[in-house]
């Protein structure tokens, strides 16, 4: 009785586990047909009709650069460069080296108003953001445990070897490595930590003014126009507090803009 009741919940466990990878390629097939039919419809010049098929991807739970992307080209050939921009932001931050969507929101650009000159940044700033962005979160942290591999693995050759000039070189080997994974492990620290964050957002109606307190009575300080990129600092009931690429600020209605 009892191996009759082990093969009876064996079976159980097989079958749902069967059942449940059925699903799943299922609903990646049905995605994968959303997808498809999206990008017909957009070389088909019906990009309204597009962006419908992506966005339901999208409410799946599903994202990635090329998915931004595909809407990203959508709003562009549609004229609605606010939201051309802010899916080839969305691209870049899944994707930083992805040099079609770089190419695309510069152009995007091109049609907004606000031509804004960035503050100066600091020379160490500038130069850790650039590594960082050599890679997507999921390739820093797969080159992060092959450097700690590596490093483990001069650890070792380190500590068993008996020839003098080995044991030296090993040892500078592992120093390189120890930084090279420290580095490593960091940049995806802060790639994941920048994914999980959304303190940036794009303008999407024509015009708006800034705000030099949370209310609309408050002083008017500067007019940005849609399409431009912010960075939110503070959030106080409907209000962003915002600040733009050259250090001003000031607070912004939430409806006047789309975060991500």
């Amino acid at each position: 009785m009892k191996i009759k009741n082990i093969f009876f919940l064996s079976f159980l466990m097989i079958f749902a586990l069967l059942q449940a990878k059925a699903q799943n390629e299922s609903g990646q097939t049905s995605l994968e047909d959303l997808l498809v039919k999206g990008n017909a419809y957009y070389n088909e010049n019906k990009y309204d009709t597009a962006i419908i098929f992506y966005r339901e991807i999208l409410k799946s739970g599903k994202e990635s650069a090329t998915l931004y992307y595909n809407m990203g080209n959508a709003f562009y050939k549609s004229n609605d460069y606010a939201m051309a921009i802010l899916n080839y932001e969305k691209a870049l931050k899944l994707k930083p080296n992805y040099d079609y969507a770089k190419q695309n929101l510069e152009m995007a650009r091109l049609h907004t108003s606000d031509k804004i000159e960035p503050m100066p940044e600091l020379f160490l700033s500038k130069w850790w953001k650039n590594i960082v962005n050599l890679f997507d979160a999921r390739q820093w942290t797969t080159l992060s445990l092959v450097l700690f591999a590596v490093l483990l693995i001069f650890a070792f050759c380190y500590f068993t070897a008996r020839n003098r000039s080995l044991k030296k070189t090993m040892f500078f080997a592992v120093v390189i490595m120890l930084v090279l994974t420290i580095i490593g492990f960091r940049a995806s620290h802060s790639r994941n930590e920048y994914l999980s964050t959304h303190n940036e957002a794009i303008i999407i109606v024509p015009t708006t003014i800034v705000k030099s307190a949370p209310a609309n009575n408050s002083v008017d300080k500067f007019v940005l126009h849609e399409g431009t990129k912010v960075e939110i600092q503070e959030v106080v009931d409907d209000w962003y507090k915002i600040k733009i690429a050259n250090g001003s600020n000031g607070w912004l209605p939430v409806d006047n803009m789309v975060r991500f």
